[in-house]
């Protein structure tokens, strides 16, 4: 038994070192949508200055990548979830 619970015990640190990824994830995405918010009001000035419309850009694929990374991220905890279930109920039936 001691090996089940082994792998119940790294699917729960697995599951530590995805969530602290998804909250670094989530802090750039904030980042990226603060530049973006400043770029736009940038672009709403009568003469915007030139390299506005390039840093939006870069700041809405910064975006989209922060949040692809968030997506992934959610997806691959979602799964382990699923994992740590099947293990704690293994583990429950042989305990």
């Amino acid at each position: 038994m001691t090996g089940q619970s082994d792998t119940l015990d790294g699917l729960f640190q697995k599951r530590m070192s995805l969530i602290s990824a998804l909250s670094q994830a989530n802090a750039d995405c904030l980042r990226a949508l603060q530049m973006q918010s400043g770029n736009s009001i940038l672009l709403l000035m009568e003469e915007p200055c030139p390299s506005a419309t390039t840093s939006q850009d870069k700041a809405n694929n910064e975006v989209d990548a922060c949040r692809a990374r968030i997506d992934r991220l959610e997806t691959e905890l979602s799964e382990l979830d699923q994992k740590i279930e099947k293990a704690a109920v293994k583990e429950a039936d042989h305990g």
